[in-house]
């Protein structure tokens, strides 16, 4: 037994009261303050209920609470854009399939039922909406305040942790790549002869290492003195490195 809400405009209310009275049998209409708890909703369609705003806040809820949907058509009306992927009840110049409906009434609300499928509504997408203006105004906020607090107050982080940090980092780093590079250290330049080939022994080197390298030379290059005729130049960094 199904628990089941009408949404429908008062214009279409003898056609929804004859349904309701027949389906009562085997199922439980929900009406006024009890119907939160609803498990379907049969939403009667005509160009009065297009029009109703009760019968469209009705769908909405539906629509927000993941339940399914049956349209029932009145009239010859297009069922609303939101829920037009939906096979309507065609209940429209005289015919009354009460037997089509109750059969899609017991596969929704079977063991056998499909999720309801997920709509944004327009009710929905003004939530996200006020959500997202909230989170990033929160967001700008909290941005100006950091902001604020480097330039005006001149808050940092904590020097002698972060020089901690760093050095264990560096340590770490040494040890694992320090024995390669102690091996690699022989193809370090010792002329202008062997820098002017060193790019390209630099491109023979494991990626990871060309970085370090670069650097040693670079450093090299730096304590020799700027006279001095063997000095060596300063390697440009390899592309891609």
């Amino acid at each position: 037994m199904a628990v089941i809400k009408f949404a429908y405009a008062p214009a279409d209310a003898a056609l929804t009261n004859r349904i309701k009275n027949d389906l009562r049998g085997g199922h439980t209409i929900t009406e006024g303050e009890s119907a939160a708890g609803y498990q379907l909703l049969v939403l009667v369609s005509s160009n009065a209920g297009l029009a109703d705003a009760g019968v469209t806040e009705a769908m909405y809820d539906a629509l927000d609470g993941g339940r399914h949907i049956i349209p029932v058509l009145a009239e010859k009306v297009p069922v609303p854009r939101l829920i037009n992927h939906l096979t309507p009840a065609d209940f429209s110049d005289g015919a009354y399939p009460l037997d089509d409906l109750r059969n899609a009434i017991a596969f929704l609300t079977g063991p056998e039922a499909p999720l309801a499928m997920r709509v944004l509504t327009p009710r929905t997408k003004r939530r996200n909406r006020n959500i997202g203006l909230i989170v990033f105004l929160a967001a700008f906020i909290m941005f100006m305040a950091g902001i604020i607090g480097v330039g005006v107050y001149h808050l940092q982080a904590p020097v002698e942790e972060y020089n901690a940090i760093e050095t264990e980092i560096v340590q770490t780093r040494d040890a694992i790549i320090g024995p390669t590079l102690n091996a690699l250290g022989q193809f370090l330049p010792r002329s202008t002869e062997d820098a002017a080939v060193f790019e390209a022994t630099l491109q023979r080197m494991p990626t990871v290492h060309r970085p370090f390298m670069e650097a040693t030379v670079t450093a090299e290059a730096v304590r020799a003195q700027p006279t001095a005729p063997d000095i060596l130049p300063m390697v440009t960094p390899a592309a891609g490195s």
